[in-house]
């Protein structure tokens, strides 16, 4: 009787009608302590402890999560009333789907199916569609599972394991042709999902299953194409294994594309939409590769093969040659919209210039001088006139951001930060901002600004139509760290400043989906190798999420490039982004190459964006440090073979 009427008392309480948020006048320090006591009660499975503390904080913001850590231990004995009312109660929160989803999970694995398609929503997962498919053959409802199988399985990567149930009984009732599996292995070797491919090529027919083997070999090898015979006469996919291989043979070794097409298109028979397919892939990679023949392989290009990179690498492979008139043409040739961007009309000016056409010029640089951005600064340059920051403070009264501070959502992110719950705070944010108006926006910005929150402040205030409050776009997080490093390592503070903004935007525990860690960004293993020749102290890679030994590091590893580099700051910072050796690829035959005109022609567009944004963003910091202006005609030097 003791558990049913706890149970009884803890229902209550989870479907009591709360307010929102806490009485701003009651003392939330107090109620933060409360708050980790309960969740520490619950943790030692005291419950009447729990429950105590659980009452007096009805209407405390983090409540919800009280909730649900009570709850989502006991989803196997929680009623459906129990769950659906928490999904309805606390739909306003990142709990919510949560909960949702390990609840489906749960029905799933139980077998209880018309609870599962009565709690499923449209747009979940793979796995939750999977379970959804085999929700409504358990039901009874097979020809409505079926029109809904194949749009989830004619996919180009690996679907979940939940879905192989699903997919066998579909199979079975001979769904799966083999036209139906050539078109999912298609989409496979397009992305080049080799593994997903070799797996549906197992299901075709024998002599087939030869036809799909060659196209791997093709990828795997793609000088294979011009030896003969790697190809059998029957393949009926021969042409596209042809132009996917060609494609890989430009990318890989674009100094011997030319010759092997000599061969390759004596060899076998290709549509016109193939050969021109293949014929503009490499124009395009010979192009990137700085190939003397790559402007007049891309001058050929049909317009319909003609996309963005083609058309942009028919710029950039001119102002490679210095053929200024070509410059000025391709422009002319671009979409209007294009055109008109900051970057063609900077390299109009420049190219006119080139010309002797100066006073033209001169008017488009004087337009684009006006411009806080990168080809607006290089403008300014070329006419020695002061940047124009255009600086607008977003300025709120203090009872301006009120409605936004007492959003749920911002209440509970507010106090999940104090409590240094930061990735909770992140997704609690997410979902109070992803639905505000631009004001909206601008104002939970300078609110997380005022907190301190300065990642959130920036992506916040990305996006919306004001982008002129430089003290919150630009923060000086970690200044202390900054400079105190910068002087130690002799490096220029403005342009460590720059480099972290564009790295992580001061997001300190960030990780890339490619293993870098923190504010500035390192690779375990160089920061590793590094912390022993600066004889910093590295024990664990978890202290690269710390912004001391981030800022420490990375400060450092930029010192080490500046002097591998001839302190060049361009040479460095291309190098911080890209690596050392890939850099000195990129450097020039003969120098010395303008600097704009080098930056404009690296192959990696990562590259090319991350060097504009931060020589963009190195002035601004230097303004907000207060330093000694240093245009970037001085700040970017032209470039050399081998740096001074």
């Amino acid at each position: 009787m003791r558990i049913a009427a706890a149970n009884v008392t803890f229902c209550l309480l989870l479907f009591a009608h709360a307010p929102a948020f806490s009485d701003p006048g009651k003392d939330l320090a107090s109620r933060r302590a409360d708050f980790l006591a309960a969740e520490q009660a619950l943790a030692q499975r005291d419950n009447p402890g729990f429950r105590k503390r659980l009452a007096r904080l009805v209407d405390y913001p983090l409540y919800p999560y009280l909730i649900y850590a009570e709850l989502r231990p006991r989803l196997a004995t929680a009623t459906d009333k129990e769950l659906s009312d928490f999904l309805t109660r606390y739909a306003d929160t990142p709990l919510a789907p949560r909960l949702r989803y390990s609840w489906l999970l749960r029905l799933a694995q139980q077998g209880a199916w018309q609870q599962f398609l009565n709690a499923y929503q449209a747009g979940d997962d793979a796995t939750l569609q999977c379970y959804q498919r085999r929700a409504l053959l358990r039901t009874g409802r097979k020809t409505e599972a079926f029109a809904r199988i194949e749009q989830l399985w004619l996919v180009a990567f690996s679907l979940p394991d939940a879905c192989d149930p699903l997919f066998q009984v579909w199979q079975e009732s001979g769904a799966i042709t083999t036209e139906l599996l050539w078109r999912r292995i298609q989409l496979a070797m397009q992305v080049r999902e080799l593994q997903v491919a070799r797996h549906l090529a197992g299901s075709l027919p024998a002599n087939q299953q030869r036809w799909a083997k060659q196209w791997r070999e093709v990828d795997a090898n793609p000088k294979l194409l011009t030896h003969g015979g790697v190809i059998s006469a029957e393949n009926r996919f021969a042409g596209e294994i042809v132009v996917h291989g060609v494609k890989r043979y430009a990318r890989l070794y674009p100094d011997e594309v030319l010759d092997a097409w000599e061969k390759i298109r004596r060899q076998y028979t290709l549509t016109d939409e193939q050969r021109d397919s293949a014929e503009s892939q490499i124009a395009l990679y010979i192009a990137v590769a700085g190939r003397p023949e790559g402007l007049s392989w891309l001058a050929v290009v049909p317009p319909e093969k003609a996309d963005r990179d083609i058309r942009e690498w028919r710029i950039r492979s001119a102002l490679g040659a210095r053929n200024w008139d070509a410059v000025l043409a391709w422009i002319d040739r671009l979409p209007q919209e294009e055109q008109q961007s900051p970057r063609w009309r900077y390299w109009t000016a420049r190219s006119l210039a080139e010309l002797g056409q100066q006073e033209i010029a001169d008017e488009i640089f004087l337009d684009l001088a006006q411009l806080r951005h990168y080809y607006g600064f290089l403008a300014a340059d070329r006419l020695e006139t002061p940047y124009q920051f255009q600086e607008q403070p977003l300025d709120y009264p203090r009872d301006g951001l009120v409605a936004i501070e007492n959003i749920p959502g911002i209440r509970r992110a507010r106090e999940l930060l104090l409590l240094e719950r930061i990735v909770d705070a992140r997704r609690e944010w997410y979902h109070a901002t992803r639905g505000l108006d631009d004001d909206q926006r601008q104002r939970a910005a300078k609110l997380a600004q005022q907190w301190g929150w300065h990642d959130r402040a920036i992506f916040a205030v990305a996006g919306t139509k004001h982008d002129d409050d430089l003290e919150l776009r630009f923060p000086l997080a970690f200044r202390a760290q900054v400079l105190e490093q910068a002087e130690r390592r002799k490096v220029d503070p403005a342009l460590a400043f720059a480099i972290i903004r564009q790295e992580s935007a001061f997001t300190e525990d960030v990780r890339s989906p490619a293993g870098a860690l923190g504010l500035m960004q390192l690779m375990p293993e160089t920061a590793r190798r590094l912390a022993k020749t600066v004889d910093i102290r590295l024990t664990s890679t978890a202290q690269l999420l710390h912004a001391d030994t981030n800022i420490n590091l990375g400060i450092a590893y930029l010192r080490k490039l500046l002097d591998r580099f001839g302190g060049h700051p361009v040479l460095a910072t291309a190098a911080y982004n890209a690596g050392d050796q890939r850099v000195r690829r990129w450097l020039p035959v003969a120098g010395p190459v303008p600097v704009d005109l080098w930056v404009e022609t690296i192959p990696f567009y990562e590259t090319r964006g991350y060097l504009q944004n931060v020589f963009a963003y190195a002035p601004i910091y230097e303004r907000r440090l207060g330093q000694t202006h240093i245009p970037l005609r001085t700040r970017m030097p032209p470039i050399t073979k081998q740096p001074d």
